[in-house]
């Protein structure tokens, strides 16, 4: 399990942590303490969560009602108000009814809270839903956003954002997409992928996190990039340059390039320049959606070719010559072999 990107409502969805906050036992208590040693960015959010739950498990020893809980969501969900004994037994602690209110909407449908306000002493939740778009392998799409902005989804690649959209321009990436922002000084584009935020005004941006390095490249406009835990360390691009981040290295000093073959792949274009056999062989498998495993000595091998819109089978059969390789596919399963 990994949670390095959760936030508070990610936390208080899942079971594990639940069970950990609300029936502690020695190995939560050495897995979750450990956890947070090593990942000190996370603490805060960790112990927010672990708050609401606690927070929670106060007023359930209270014993409200299953009747009771049921009017306060459906007048959290409706924004109605709720009986007068309702209102005295949640209002009267403000902290604990927003908590209470959190954890009963994750546990009726997984939705998200961004915004909690209090007016004329009633509990006001906004409610914000996430939006999925995910490419299978072998499969590539365009997406195109509420504020005219368009995003090419790689195959083997998602997203994920908000139904508030319009008001916060955010998007989470896995994967590789670029980017086509319309310009709103007012409300910057925000694409975190991994641990890297790029934020850009009105640009078009290509984003990929396959492989070793997570790399921004910039196409039009201008950007700013940065690591999470170091936001005021920042890489601001102008067009045909781009940045990497290694998670052991950090994040590179920005450096142009010559050509924009990195976006290739949204022409239908497979493109391969003196590229490592391990990367070739993830392209491929993203691309034709396919299984690939590798044989031999290919460490010091690479390969170079350009593809539009050809069959696998050609491609292989390319490689086969100028790598000394044989190669057999059944099905979606390929079987490469390096002499």
């Amino acid at each position: 399990m990994s949670y390095e990107h959760y936030n508070i409502e990610d936390f208080l969805a899942d079971e594990g942590f639940r069970t950990w906050v609300l029936s502690p036992d020695d190995n939560g208590d050495v897995f979750w303490t450990h956890w947070m040693e090593t990942h000190p960015t996370q603490k805060a959010t960790i112990l927010s969560a672990r708050e609401v739950l606690l927070s929670l498990k106060y007023k359930e020893a209270e014993q409200v009602s299953e009747s009771e809980r049921s009017e306060l969501l459906k007048s959290i969900l409706q924004h109605q108000e709720p009986s007068d004994e309702s209102k005295t037994r949640f209002v009267s602690n403000r902290v604990l009814a927003i908590a209470a209110s959190i954890v009963l909407l994750i546990a009726v449908g997984g939705i998200m809270i961004s915004t909690l306000m209090l007016q004329d002493d009633e509990p006001i939740v906004k409610v914000i839903e996430p939006i999925f778009r995910e490419n299978p392998k072998g499969s590539k799409s365009v997406v195109h956003l509420a504020d005219g902005s368009k995003v090419h989804l790689n195959a083997n690649s998602s997203l994920k954002y908000y139904n508030n959209y319009l008001e916060k321009r955010y998007i989470e990436l896995t994967g590789e997409a670029y980017f086509e922002v319309e310009k709103n000084p007012e409300n910057p584009f925000i694409v975190k992928s991994g641990n890297i935020y790029t934020t850009a005004l009105g640009t078009s941006f290509n984003v990929s996190t396959k492989g070793e390095a997570i790399e921004v490249t910039l196409v039009e406009g201008i950007v700013d990039v940065y690591e999470e835990s170091h936001p005021n360390d920042k890489r601001l691009l102008s067009p045909m340059e781009r940045v990497e981040y290694h998670s052991a290295k950090g994040l590179s000093a920005t450096s142009e390039i010559r050509s924009l073959d990195v976006i290739l792949w949204t022409k239908g274009i497979l493109h391969f320049d003196q590229t490592p056999i391990p990367e070739v062989v993830q392209q491929l498998e993203d691309w034709y959606g396919v299984e690939i495993d590798i044989e031999g000595d290919y460490r010091n091998l690479s390969f170079s070719s350009e593809y539009k819109d050809e069959y696998l089978t050609n491609i292989l059969h390319t490689m086969s010559f100028s790598l000394n390789m044989e190669y057999t596919i059944e099905d979606k399963y390929v079987k490469l072999k390096f002499n």
